[in-house]
């Protein structure tokens, strides 16, 4: 797993990626290209807490949409439930 924490700037990954998707710092259009450079098997967004139920959801889902016909599969979290990956 890579948890980059508060950073864009790195150019590796293991097979999990939490990906800053939104942050001062850095933009949820640089996060969707840094997933694509990369290609883990899985993005678990992080960094999004800014943004409401419905906002998240609809980011969620565009991003999922966007990675649907790559090797990355992007997981949608939703607070206050466990998320399982079975590598």
């Amino acid at each position: 797993m890579t948890d980059p924490g508060d950073t864009h700037d790195f150019s590796s990954t293991n097979d999990i990626l939490l990906l800053p998707v939104q942050a001062p710092w850095g933009t949820t259009i640089r996060a969707i290209e840094l997933g694509m450079e990369l290609k883990p098997k899985y993005i678990v967004p992080i960094h999004d807490w800014m943004w409401n139920e419905d906002w998240r959801n609809n980011v969620y889902q565009r991003m999922e949409a966007i990675f649907a016909d790559t090797s990355t599969t992007f997981l949608q979290p939703v607070d206050g439930q466990p998320l399982e990956i079975n590598l």
